[in-house]
């Protein structure tokens, strides 16, 4: 990861990035007069707004009493100012602090009696993020992450040897401060989001028998003095490579990975004028964004010693967060079939080689984080329709700044009426990245990642279903008699293929598609 020159670039990196936020905010006009200068000014509006916080530290709040995304002190333009800043021109302080997450009218907390409503909620492959409060959303965050602190024996006291002091309050005040940094005008990157990878991460992980069940934390909590207490119990080599800490730092990283995002793509934040944005990274500008923005969140609540202490949980922190880049999926997945391959031949790891152990343990970390980060083809299909039609919304909003910016469209957009393109591109993201990814970890753990497998097969039958029924019901049309000679195409289409299946995340579907389901989609409730 690179890390950016602090003197020249500074001022013209805050230029850049308030410029995309101003923009992304009120781009979807189509009358937006773009200077043909973009570099030289900066609005007296995003320069009022810049300063993300008042005398007293608190976040600034609209008359209405909602805070204004943009002031919040984790909003994309001030956290890459401040954290070039303070990565590179300040030293970073010697003793662990937790600060109190910026003020904002959120929802009251939810009473204690919720709890066991929400691990009810959580335990289950049809958890539907879309469909709660935002007290439940925050209250399930907290919830996943609380379970394997509490539930964990004798991690609690291992952070604290970490220097976490006081780490369930800490763990409350990042919660609270994620939802913030989450920026939530965002139809698909946002908290939402968040919970929803945390979610099937914990599933996955509780599968492989590395995390406490759900169903017995709540059976444990609604009997009285119950004795019971959980222990690991690994399943297959997966389990094996990954310990307590590093499992604690995979649900972190779920739950950071895609913190600050401004809702556009790499490929927008790489086009002209903002090209100079990549002196930040080298690579993936918005993946290693979040990293040092998380990064920097963990220190500012408490944890600063796990972070910078304890070399193993930041490689496996870095490595999950880096992974969900797109630009990387071929990669790994390659990566994950020579390991099944050898797996298969060679029973038991070198114990005389840690550094073919550690190189496994982080492939294994990318292959779980990249399987939750794009699980939503594998839940019930109202639920990854739902996740599709959000993503298409933000790219749509994307595509409209990149017309209003005079740029090529570097989003796949679809007519939000044409539900045969919405089904056969789910169908070639599915068949192209998403299965395929899930097979090779069934490979690895056969007995943990079957099931989940399983589904992503049955989400894909049920879309080529879908397609089917559709076809069925469209006429096939009629001959016209040609009053003119058939011209020939001047140039083969422009849209690649690669293009076509990244259109992953379908349109909305104004119209109820409940009659085209198969009546026999089933899914399994871990």
């Amino acid at each position: 990861m690179g890390e950016c020159q602090p003197a020249k670039q500074l001022g013209q990196i805050r230029e850049a990035v308030e410029d995309i936020q101003r923009k992304s905010s009120f781009g979807a006009s189509r009358n937006l007069q773009v200077p043909d200068k973009q570099l030289e000014s900066v609005s007296s509006w995003t320069r009022s707004t810049a300063t993300a916080e008042d005398e007293t530290g608190d976040v600034e709040e609209a008359e209405d009493g909602s805070q204004d995304p943009t002031s919040s002190p984790w909003n994309f333009p001030n956290l890459i100012l401040n954290e070039a800043a303070s990565s590179s021109l300040q030293p970073r302080p010697s003793a662990p602090r937790s600060r109190p997450a910026p003020h904002i009218n959120l929802p009251e907390t939810l009473p204690s009696t919720s709890r066991s409503q929400l691990l009810r909620i959580l335990d289950t492959w049809s958890f539907d993020a879309n469909s709660l409060s935002p007290a439940e959303i925050r209250g399930s965050l907290h919830v996943l992450l609380a379970v394997y602190l509490e539930y964990t024996p004798g991690f609690t006291q291992k952070l604290a040897g970490l220097g976490a002091v006081g780490p369930e309050q800490c763990l409350q005040s990042l919660v609270d401060t994620l939802e913030v940094a989450y920026d939530q005008r965002n139809a698909y990157h946002n908290f939402r989001h968040a919970v929803d990878v945390v979610q099937a991460l914990y599933t996955m992980l509780s599968h492989e028998g590395l995390v406490p069940p759900l169903a017995w934390v709540l059976q444990k909590e609604s009997a009285s003095n119950s004795a019971d207490f959980w222990k690991r119990q690994p399943v297959g080599r997966i389990g094996s490579l990954l310990d307590e800490m590093s499992v604690w730092a995979l649900l972190l990283a779920a739950a950071g990975h895609d913190v600050g995002h401004p809702g556009l793509t790499n490929a927008f934040m790489a086009s002209p004028p903002y090209l100079f944005c990549l002196s930040l990274a080298y690579g993936a500008l918005l993946e290693n964004f979040h990293l040092v923005t998380f990064t920097r969140m963990l220190r500012e609540h408490g944890f600063e010693k796990m972070v910078d202490g304890d070399p193993a949980f930041r490689q496996v922190l870095v490595e999950a967060v880096l992974a969900t880049d797109v630009a990387r999926h071929f990669p790994i997945v390659e990566e994950l079939n020579r390991l099944a391959s050898k797996w298969a031949t060679a029973p038991e790891d070198d114990p005389h080689n840690p550094d073919e152990h550690l190189a496994a343990k982080l492939l294994i970390t990318a292959g779980l984080m990249k399987c939750a980060d794009i699980s939503n083809p594998s839940r019930p299909h109202h639920i990854s329709l739902t996740w599709s039609s959000c993503l298409l919304n933000e790219w749509a909003r994307q595509a409209a700044l990149e017309a209003d910016l005079r740029l090529p469209i570097s989003v796949v957009t679809l007519d939000p009426a044409d539900k045969r393109a919405q089904a056969k591109s789910q169908i070639g993201f599915t068949t192209l990245f998403v299965l395929p990814l899930f097979t090779v970890m069934e490979q690895l753990s056969p007995k943990a990642f079957q099931p989940f497998a399983d589904n992503c097969r049955l989400g894909l039958k049920t879309w080529q279903q879908v397609l089917e029924q559709i076809d069925s019901r469209i006429p096939l049309p009629q001959p016209a008699v040609p009053t003119h000679p058939k011209p020939r195409p001047l140039h083969p289409s422009t849209t690649s293929s690669t293009d076509a299946i990244l259109a992953q995340h379908p349109t909305d579907i104004p119209q109820d598609t409940s009659s085209l389901l198969p009546p026999d989609e089933t899914i399994f409730s871990p």
